[in-house]
């Protein structure tokens, strides 16, 4: 491969960038006459996620590299560093093991480098693991600090992974979110007849079926309802409770396992539901809350869910503790008992969910990037739209 000459931006990845497609594509759309180049570690998706649907797309204007399948990786990253020294270089990915080895010691140093980390909070689930993420996180944060290179822009994913970093003695940090752009507003499908009964307060499940998830909290809660005017679909293929939950939709005509749906098609489908439930124990994001409030559906979360944020700005929905079957419980019976709620949420998500349009983020997202690396510092720093900041 010959590596072009002046990339508006460069992206480090493990994998086929689907949670940020969107700010792949601010970025080809703000610079028209400069492509994009996605260095991957690898072509294949994890299994996990081709179950949940996800797959390659063909991105106008924007060039992808597999470095596993170079035989000159190392010499293609120098050159791809020699080349672009003027793009945006964006880590997706705290330390993102595939690339670790071939581009984390070549751009460090690099003063003349625009650095910027797209990342998650560290792990703190369970709280074994969260220790030891802690001390990993404060030893990282100083080797990024006491690098001689230039310091990096840090796009953490909501409130909790801004208060985490700079916990851990991260610098530069601001909110972000995962960001797949707007394509799926124009995807239509038929809608399910049975999930379409108004009879029924909707409910949904999607996502992967294991504890972080919280899906044994959610089969709990919803055991707890003697209300038989409720309906819950369950979405997904995959993780180590999923033959539970197919034996309880077995068992309860209510509840129905719909295997997944291709990821293109999340937030269309979420359309025919009343509302959505992420009761995740821990989420570093947890992009169907965000699939969920741009197609106009509440949302039930939890205080460990990265995308929480979302659902307190729109005021279209409840947080509740994670963990915990009663106050999950108690959310689903407040909806169950307060007839006309789910309708209110839609409503104030008709003006919210602008916040999260591709022009929205796009100019929070150009905004930033000038302010942290061309020296405008003398204007207010960008507000990110969604937080209700603005």
């Amino acid at each position: 491969m010959t590596v072009k000459k002046n990339y508006s931006s460069v992206f480090w990845l493990n994998h086929y960038p689907r949670s940020i497609k969107g700010t792949i594509k601010t970025l080809k759309n703000a610079y028209p006459a400069q492509d994009v180049l996605c260095v991957c570690s690898r072509r294949d998706l994890d299994e996990n996620r081709k179950k949940m649907g996800w797959e390659y797309e063909k991105i106008t204007g924007v060039d992808f590299v597999y470095l596993q399948e170079k035989c000159n990786s190392q010499e293609l990253v120098e050159e791809i560093l020699r080349k672009n020294g003027n793009a945006y270089h964006f880590l997706v990915g705290m330390r993102p093991i595939g690339v670790n080895h071939w581009i984390l010691p070549k751009l460090w140093n690099r003063k003349d480098i625009k650095k910027i980390i797209i990342a998650e909070r560290p792990t703190a689930w369970p709280w074994i693991r969260g220790i030891f993420s802690f001390l990993r996180y404060l030893l990282l944060s100083r080797k990024i600090n006491t690098a001689r290179g230039s310091k990096p822009l840090i796009l953490a994913m909501g409130k909790l992974g801004v208060q985490a970093y700079h916990r851990t003695g991260f610098r530069n940090v601001f909110p972000f979110l995962y960001h797949k752009s707007d394509d799926s507003d124009f995807l239509t499908h038929t809608p399910d007849s049975a999930s379409t009964n108004c009879e029924n307060t909707r409910f949904v499940y999607v996502g992967q079926f294991n504890k972080r998830k919280g899906v044994d909290i959610l089969k709990k809660s919803f055991c707890d309802q003697k209300e038989k005017r409720w309906s819950l679909d369950l979405v997904g293929a995959n993780g180590n409770l999923t033959g539970e939950m197919k034996e309880w939709a077995q068992t309860d005509s209510r509840v129905r396992f719909l295997g997944a749906w291709k990821s293109e098609e999340v937030e269309s489908r979420l359309k025919d539901y009343d509302v959505c439930i992420v009761p995740s124990r821990y989420d570093g994001w947890g992009m169907v809350v965000t699939e969920a409030i741009s197609s106009g559906t509440g949302v039930i979360t939890t205080n460990r869910t990265g995308s929480r944020d979302l659902v307190d700005a729109s005021e279209a929905g409840i947080v509740v503790k994670s963990g915990s079957v009663s106050e999950l419980s108690r959310a689903i019976k407040n909806v169950l008992e307060s007839p006309g709620l789910t309708m209110e949420w839609k409503n104030k998500l008709s003006s919210y969910r602008e916040k999260l349009s591709d022009a929205s983020i796009s100019s929070y997202t150009i905004a930033l990037l000038d302010w942290y690396f061309f020296k405008k510092k003398s204007l207010p720093v960008p507000q990110c739209p969604w937080l209700n900041e603005n």
